[in-house]
């Protein structure tokens, strides 16, 4: 009996492991399920700029569960295109005076890097709390402002955004 407890210890770490093999970092960290919850891929003209999915455990994706974006580009793109377009976005689906345009630039400027082809940008979302940030898996920053961070997550997952049919996939809304 004592043989069997420690080989099953031994053994679920393995087990665990190997049903987490395929969840890109940091996400593993965070949710259970080993599949997201919808994905997407954003391209211009024949050049595919992204893949995006979106990870939670809830049965229906909302703002009020804890959830994550996961974006992996295909391309290299500057940091500051990174910042200037995610600016221009937030201001498609939301009025936002200078003022705060100014600070969520200096924030996305903190933590957005240049991207290179495979590189990874991970947001993950704990509701009224914070808005974390990883780059290629390691963390860059943490934003406490709920109205920047959904404003942010927004350019995605807002009805109106950019993609209204990336939108559905993301949030499980298509048939």
């Amino acid at each position: 009996m004592f043989r069997y407890l420690i080989l099953c210890l031994l053994l679920f770490p393995c087990l665990a492991a190997t049903a987490h093999a395929n969840v890109p970092s940091p996400l593993g960290r965070y949710f259970v399920s080993d599949k997201p919850f919808g994905t997407g891929q954003f391209s211009f003209l024949w050049m595919t700029i992204y893949d995006i999915s979106l990870w939670t455990d809830a049965d229906t994706w909302s703002y009020e569960s804890p959830f994550a974006l996961h974006i992996q580009y295909q391309l290299e793109i500057d940091a500051d295109d990174l910042v200037s377009t995610s600016i221009d976005e937030m201001q498609r689906n939301h009025t936002i005076v200078p003022e705060l345009l100014k600070r969520y630039q200096q924030e996305l400027e903190a933590v957005f890097p240049k991207v290179k082809n495979r590189d990874t940008i991970t947001a993950v979302f704990t509701p009224h709390k914070r808005l974390t940030f990883y780059y290629n898996g390691d963390p860059v920053g943490t934003i406490l402002d709920m109205v920047f961070a959904r404003r942010f997550l927004d350019i995605w997952l807002h009805p109106n955004s950019r993609d209204p049919a990336q939108q559905k996939q993301l949030t499980g809304q298509s048939g």
